[in-house]
């Protein structure tokens, strides 16, 4: 019988150290401070965008977040944040953002600028591309805004007005908002 528990307790133990090797998330309701730490850090954020009805997002969340050898590349490098697209705050970067796929996984200035956006499983490859991608002093080519946090939201707060193609894009986001 205290075998029984014993052995119990330690795999107990085992699988609750094991959860905790992987990607370490802030979710929607810690967005404001995971933006306050990436800008304090000089770190970019990781923001993964998926919804609890999606297939290869639960697979994604089940069988590769909570991998050690992701959680030690991507904890130190950058300020992560999980978004369920069904909650305000996911709705809200879903428009801002335009994303229409899920998963789809940014990584994000303390600015909201893009540097890096993908849709596979290459998480290391891709986490590479975008520290790249900072480190060349990468520019913004995509037509989304930039945002910040201001009560509990994401807000407009520097459309790129340089690229003609996007400008329905920021004039149907500005006055949605």
């Amino acid at each position: 019988m205290y075998k029984q528990i014993i052995i119990t307790v330690l795999l107990f133990i085992s699988f609750t150290t094991l959860a905790q090797d992987g990607i370490q998330f802030y979710n929607e309701n810690n967005v404001a401070e995971a933006v306050e730490k990436a800008n304090n850090q000089d770190k970019l954020l990781f923001i993964v965008c998926c919804a609890q009805w999606c297939r290869p997002c639960k697979e994604l969340t089940k069988d590769y977040f909570p991998l050690k050898e992701f959680g030690d590349f991507y904890n130190p490098r950058f300020i992560n944040v999980y978004l369920d697209m069904d909650t305000p705050m996911g709705q809200r970067f879903k428009k801002a953002y335009n994303v229409g796929l899920y998963p789809t996984m940014f990584f994000i200035n303390s600015n909201g600028d893009i540097v890096h956006t993908f849709t596979d499983y290459d998480l290391i490859k891709q986490a590479k591309e975008a520290l790249q991608n900072k480190m060349t002093g990468y520019k913004r080519t995509t037509p989304f805004p930039s945002l910040k946090e201001q009560d509990g939201f994401l807000i407009e707060i520097d459309p790129p007005v340089d690229t003609i193609p996007s400008l329905p894009i920021i004039i149907n986001t500005a006055i949605s908002l």
